[in-house]
């Protein structure tokens, strides 16, 4: 999200961290009039960067081995000068455009490739598809998001939509999907977020999600948290079960520990109460002494470590650690131990 020539300018990216938190929205919208230190990326973030960029620069080189005829469309310049020099490219039906760059109203992607296809279009007898590279070993929603992105901004340009999108995942396998088949979820997402950042609330609040760790608003939203002594703090507490605190009154980890025992919540199940009351009560006191403090739980029947099957002498214990960064994936460390008066280890 940014300003280009006095308007917001959108792109794919801004659409999936919308579908993952709209809080991160809200700080992205406001960080453009009240900009506000962000986090740095993480050498984890760096190196899946440069790993997504092998895969990609990969497959440019296994498509000119193949013979087809690619034009890159070379950063530099203005989003306008390159939008335009991709569709010339376009226009002369070069065979695979990679880096396109692609504009209409207040959206704008850089598609890593366009693949020319047959079917009539504003150019002519053919029309171009796009196709992304992910590091991904299957395709994920927000992978089909962005390609629905290009999908649109193609169709401005070609008087079209592509019949399909592709992304090549880690493994070398391509997945096709039909652009019929999800732009009815891509045109309701798309108008719910520009409704959202055309009507930003006054206030909002994030809540741990699966977007968080690859986020540049981690810290910001950590450090409100314990600011706040919010209820996100509490291990093992969900979001609906927040939701039903909150209804009835309570928003800190101060105030959920201070629940007693015969206390209720509507719609929460009062063993779970006394769970989520005890864990607040237990990082409560370890804010305010230092101490860590251990509660023993009641064995149950059939639960928790009561599943496991009894020790016995001739247990094995198998461990295997891989890496999911290797194209194809990697598993590089076997190992297993066993006791026989004494503990022996073995790895390979």
């Amino acid at each position: 999200m940014r300003r280009y020539h006095d308007r917001l300018l959108f792109s794919a990216s801004d659409l999936v961290n919308f579908l993952g938190c709209r809080h991160a929205t809200f700080l992205d919208r406001r960080q453009l009039d009240d900009p506000a230190p962000v986090a740095e990326d993480d050498a984890y973030t760096k190196l899946l960067q440069e790993k997504g960029f092998e895969h990609e620069r990969a497959l440019r080189e296994r498509l000119q081995t193949q013979g087809r005829q690619i034009v890159e469309i070379a950063p530099g310049g203005s989003l306008n000068d390159r939008t335009a020099r991709t569709a010339d490219a376009m226009r002369e039906g070069v065979e695979v455009i990679y880096q396109g760059a692609l504009l209409s109203d207040a959206w704008h992607g850089y598609a890593d490739f366009l693949v020319r296809v047959d079917g009539d279009s504003r150019l002519g007898s053919y029309h171009y598809e796009p196709l992304d590279t992910k590091l991904a070993h299957s395709a994920k929603p927000k992978h089909v998001i962005q390609l629905a992105v290009y999908a649109d901004l193609l169709t401005a340009v070609q008087g079209r939509p592509p019949e399909r999108l592709h992304v090549q995942l880690g493994t070398g396998t391509t997945i096709s999907l039909r652009t019929a088949d999800v732009s009815y979820y891509f045109v309701h997402a798309r108008g719910r977020f520009e409704s959202f950042v055309q009507q930003l609330p006054p206030q909002s609040v994030g809540a741990p999600c699966r977007a968080c760790d690859l986020c540049r608003w981690r810290e910001r939203c950590e450090a409100e948290w314990m600011a706040a002594d919010h209820l996100t703090q509490v291990a093992r507490i969900s979001s609906a079960q927040i939701e039903k605190l909150n209804s009835a009154g309570i928003r800190t980890v101060a105030e959920l520990a201070m629940v007693g025992a015969q206390s209720t919540i509507p719609g929460m199940r009062r063993e779970v109460l006394e769970r989520l009351s005890a864990q607040a009560r237990l990082q409560a006191d370890k804010r305010s002494t230092g101490a860590n403090r251990v509660e023993v739980l009641p064995v149950d029947p059939g639960r928790g470590f009561e599943r496991m099957p009894k020790t016995d002498e001739g247990d094995l214990f198998f461990d295997m650690e891989g890496d999911p960064l290797v194209d194809g994936g990697l598993e590089y460390l076997f190992g297993f131990a066993y006791r026989s008066g004494v503990s022996i280890g073995f790895q390979d």
